[in-house]
């Protein structure tokens, strides 16, 4: 991991780095087996033990994501998104790799979950069908994730701004079946 962060790179390289896992991340990752994670009575989930995910499904998926995050030159993690098919207005964060996304809900399932209308990123990817990137200053919670070990030293940024991916995942009829978001914190440490 050290070899890793030997030398600062540039937002560009940063960036360069996290589109690569999510180009590879859409070879590999199925958008049919996508809506099919769910079992058909927990599509529409609204609290946690409403949930129940399909297991041959989902672990290929999340083994999926979690080898791109060891594919990737510098640390990252990833995190799979849908729209909700009883709310499509909604975003919802659908499987994690290693570390959560930060745009995903704050509270878990059966605690008060509120369903989040779609990031402007989201709609881009959902609607549009286009990737689209996120860049924000210094978060809270970002101290938990570096001491992770998901930060790598920047040069030309602002203390500790995520940098956030996400592309389409599309099924076989070429529809948008699911986001993947690769994302980091780039440090001036």
């Amino acid at each position: 991991m050290t070899a890793k962060r030997s030398k600062k790179l540039t937002l560009d390289e940063v960036k360069a780095a996290l589109a690569e896992v999510a180009r590879v991340g859409r070879l590999f990752i199925e958008g049919d087996e996508c809506r099919k994670m769910y079992t058909a009575d927990s599509q529409a989930f609204m609290s946690g033990d409403d949930l129940n995910f399909d297991a041959g499904v989902s672990s290929p998926i999340k083994k999926h994501l979690l080898r791109l995050e060891q594919l990737c030159r510098i640390p990252c993690s990833t995190t799979l998104w849908r729209r909700r098919p009883d709310r499509p207005e909604c975003g919802e964060a659908h499987l994690f790799g290693s570390v959560r996304s930060f745009d995903a809900a704050k509270s878990p399932p059966n605690r008060g979950y509120q369903l989040q209308k779609m990031s402007r990123e989201l709609k881009r990817v959902f609607l549009e069908g286009k990737p689209a990137w996120k860049t924000i200053d210094s978060r809270p919670g970002a101290e938990l994730l570096i001491d992770r070990g998901l930060f790598l030293p920047t040069m030309e940024v602002n203390p500790n701004p995520t940098v956030q991916y996400f592309v389409p995942v599309l099924d076989s009829m070429g529809e948008v079946a699911a986001a993947l978001e690769v994302f980091t914190i780039a440090s001036r440490e």
